[in-house]
C-alpha cells in the first residue's frame, strides 16, 4: 500500500475549479471598477490598485484552474478547468491592454 499513489478526489479538484471561476468573477468586477474609476475623476493610484487586483485575480485563477486541469483525469473536471483557464486568460489580457493603453 505504500507504493500506491493517492489520486486527488473529484471534490477537491472541483473546489479548485470553483475557486478559479469565483476568482475570475472577482477579477472582472475589479476590471469594471477600474474602468469606471478611469471614466470618473479618480486618482491614478485608485485605478492602478483596481487594475492590480484584476491582474492578481487573473494569475491566481489561471494557477488554480491549471492545477485542476493537470491533476484532473475526468471530463467533469477538465472542461470547467479549461473554461477557467480561458476566462482568466482573457481577463489577464484585457487588464494588460487596459493598463498599457491608459495615459498615466
Amino acid at each position: 500500500m505504500e507504493g500506491e499513489r493517492q489520486r486527488p478526489s473529484l471534490l477537491a479538484l472541483g473546489g479548485s475549479v470553483a475557486a478559479a471561476l469565483a476568482v475570475s468573477v472577482l477579477g472582472w468586477l475589479a476590471l469594471v471598477l477600474s474602468a469606471g474609476l478611469a471614466m470618473g475623476s479618480a486618482s491614478d493610484a485608485d485605478i492602478a490598485t483596481a487594475l492590480a487586483m484584476a491582474g492578481a485575480a487573473a494569475l491566481s485563477g489561471i494557477a488554480l484552474a491549471g492545477l485542476a486541469l493537470l491533476k484532473g483525469r475526468r471530463a467533469a473536471v477538465q472542461v470547467p478547468a479549461l473554461i477557467g483557464v480561458a476566462a482568466n486568460g482573457v481577463l489577464g489580457v484585457v487588464a494588460l491592454v487596459f493598463a498599457s493603453s491608459f495615459h498615466w
